[in-house]
Order: C-alpha cells, then structure tokens, then sequence
C-alpha cells in the first residue's frame, strides 16, 4: 500500500524526482571516480620510488663508498634464514658518461652524470618488464641508458660511450635507449649494467654489492635476524646497517602520494556533503509542494505515521534508483579511462602516480559507502520536517497549501 501510494506521487511530481535521481547519480559517480583515482595512486606509490622494484627491507654498507660482499649462495642462504620472497642484489655507482667515437655532438654537453645500477636481471623480473630489457641487452660490453641521458648526449642504440666511476674508466656500447614503464624523476639519471661485470670492473671482485633489497615482512623477528645477518656480511672493513623501507630517505617520496590522496578524499568528500545537503534542501522543497497531498491522504484515513513512511520511502527509492545510475556512470567512466589508456604528463600529478597510463581501481566501499552516508544522512535531516508537516492539523495542511 505504501509502496504504490509512493511510486504514484513520485509519477505524479516527475520533475521533482528526476532532479533528486539526477543529483544523488551525478554525486555518487563523481565521488566513485575519484575514489578509484585515490586507490590508483595508493597502488602506484610504490611505483614511483623505484619504478616497482622496492622492498621491505634494505641492506647496505653504512658508508657511501663501502661495499658489501655477497655471492648468490649467500644471498639464498639470507632469503632462506628471514624466510623471503626474494634478495635482490645491486650496486649502485655514480659515474659520469662521456660519448666515445667520435659520436659526441658540439651543441651537447661533453658528459652527463648517472647513476650507473648494476642489476642481476634474472632475479629483476619487475624491473626487466618495467624497462623493457633482457639479459642480452645486458651482456658483456653493453649499457642500457635512459631516454633523458641519451637525448642529453645525444646517444642512439649503437653507440659507445665512456664510463667513468672512481678509478675506473671503460668504453661499452648503447644496446638500449629505453623509458620504464612507470617513470619517475629517480629512474631518469639510471643506466643499467650487468652487475658482476661493474663489480668486476670497479672493485675487482664479481660479488661487490652495495644495496641488498629483501621481500621479506616487516616483523621484529625478520628485523633481529637481518641484523645478524648484517653482522656477517662486516667484512674487509665495510659495515653492513639494516633499514625498513619507512626509514630510508627514499621514503619521503610517498608523501606526494599521501598528500594528494588525502587532498583528493577531503575535497570530494567536502562536496559529496554539500551534494547531500542540497539533495535535503530539495527534497524538503518537493514536500512542502505536496502538502496537499498529506491534507488527502489524511483525510482518507491515512494515520501520521503511515504518512510519514511514505515519504520516507520515497527517499528510499530515489536515492536507490540515484545510486544504482551512478554505479552505471561511474564504471562506465572508469572502463573508458582504462580503455584509452591516458598518461599522466604534468610535473605534479606525475610526482603522486609515477608519469604512469592511468588504471583506475573501484573498491565496493567506494560505491556503498557514499550511498549509506548520504541517505543516512538525508533521513536524518528530513525526519523531523517530515514529522512534523504529517502531524499537523488537516485545515492547517490545506492552509499553508493555498
């Protein structure tokens, strides 16, 4: 009876509902969609610190120009001990480059600065996809080098180039100009190296290393038994220092992620309650123009409180139908962003998600969340306008409707 008395008055004053069905849809969808771009950049921050080849726990010598000693069956046995998913091996060098054979343009700089980063890519599964490179690419002889260092020599697949890190100075060939996948302001001075070779070359000794990232959780126990495993790996005068992930500068990097996650929730929120607090203002309007239609239904018998649940439901049912469009525009906005694969090109937005093609990523509390506050709001608000008006007197009703 409630339901088919509201469902006629709703046909009855259309306009009024399409207004609330077309508010709550566009509140919900806008609200939805940036949710989705909120958990996009919470999925990507890792991504911008080292183009997804972080790690819980990082091992390194406590002196920039120290390395480590580690072979592969000792990085097993460490993976082994703190029960890790992996223990990535690097050495990172900074070094200068210098085209070679007579390859060097006059309108260019005569070196550049890098970071050359001597990876094990059989165990860099990530970073191989995310610069696109193989083993051959990193053969014996060969660099691959980043895009902006390339353009910055005016370096092309082919050529050499001269390295200069310490003591050390070696000509190698450009197998790879490439750009990672998910770049970053980090990534853009890295040029990549077979790591025994570098360690061979600059140290002498193929198990030189100077970072040790290891996959493995971030318990007390883990942390105790990478101390000790710290202990052994102080050796030929290098001391070895532990450090989780949260206490290494490189960490400071996530606050641009977790500023524009917490800007982008608190503006839309912010706006979703103005939405609500409008959707309250208007239907409060549409049911002052019914007061009418409350002196009817009481004078055919209707009691306050059945007047009151009619209303009510129609709340009910228009923020439902509300909700259930917005679902269908906001997954259809969401489907279509993936879809035409947009990329991030501003300086700030590409600091909070890594210059990455957008994949946004719905969450279920991004849909029903909303919904429940809003409603839950509205109801709260309109219950006592709604109380009162079904109360009143019916001369009075047809009174204040004339």
């Amino acid at each position: 009876m409630i339901a088919r008395i509201a469902l006629r008055d709703l046909t009855h004053h259309w306009r009024e509902a399409v207004g609330v069905v077309t508010m709550v849809a566009l509140g919900l969808s806008l609200f939805v969609v940036a949710m989705s771009f909120v958990a996009t950049i919470a999925q990507n921050a890792d991504r911008l610190l080292f183009g997804t080849i972080g790690a819980p726990w990082l091992l390194e010598p406590a002196t920039r120009d120290d390395a480590l000693r580690l072979g592969e069956a000792d990085a097993a046995g460490l993976g082994e001990r703190v029960g890790a998913a992996s223990v990535r091996m690097r050495l990172e060098v900074p070094a200068t480059l210098v085209p070679a054979g007579g390859t060097h343009d006059p309108a260019r700089p005569g070196s550049a600065t890098a970071t050359i980063v001597g990876v094990d890519l059989a165990d860099e599964a990530v970073l191989a996809r995310s610069f696109d490179v193989t083993q051959t690419d990193l053969g014996p002889g060969n660099v691959v080098v980043h895009r902006e260092v390339a353009a910055q020599l005016g370096l092309a697949e082919g050529d050499e180039v001269e390295l200069r890190a310490g003591s050390f100075a070696g000509v190698l060939t450009v197998s790879r100009v490439v750009v990672p996948e998910n770049p970053s302001f980090v990534l853009a001075t890295w040029v990549l190296v077979d790591r025994a070779s570098l360690a061979e070359d600059v140290f002498g000794d193929a198990e030189r290393v100077n970072q040790v990232l290891v996959d493995a959780p971030e318990t007390d126990a883990v942390g105790a038994a990478l101390e000790d495993a710290a202990a052994d790996l102080s050796t030929d005068g290098a001391t070895a220092t532990v450090s989780p992930w949260t206490a290494t500068p490189w960490s400071a990097l996530e606050l641009g992620p977790r500023i524009w996650g917490i800007l982008l929730v608190s503006a839309f929120t912010f706006m979703f309650l103005v939405v609500c607090l409008g959707l309250t203002s208007l239907v409060y309007a549409a049911l002052l123009a019914r007061l009418r239609d409350v002196a009817i239904l009481r004078v055919t018998g209707m009691s306050p409180a059945r007047v009151r649940r009619t209303f009510l439901f129609e709340v009910v049912l228009q923020y439902g139908v509300g909700f259930t469009l917005a679902a269908g525009i906001a997954t259809v906005a969401i489907l279509v962003v993936n879809a035409v694969g947009v990329t991030s090109t501003a300086d700030a937005f590409t600091f909070a998600v890594g210059a990455t093609t957008l994949r946004l990523m719905p969450a279920w509390w991004a849909y029903l969340v909303p919904f429940g506050i809003g409603l839950v709001l509205s109801v709260a608000v309109l219950w006592a306008p709604i109380r009162s008006i079904s109360n009143r007197p019916v001369l009075e009703l047809l009174e204040l409707s004339a």
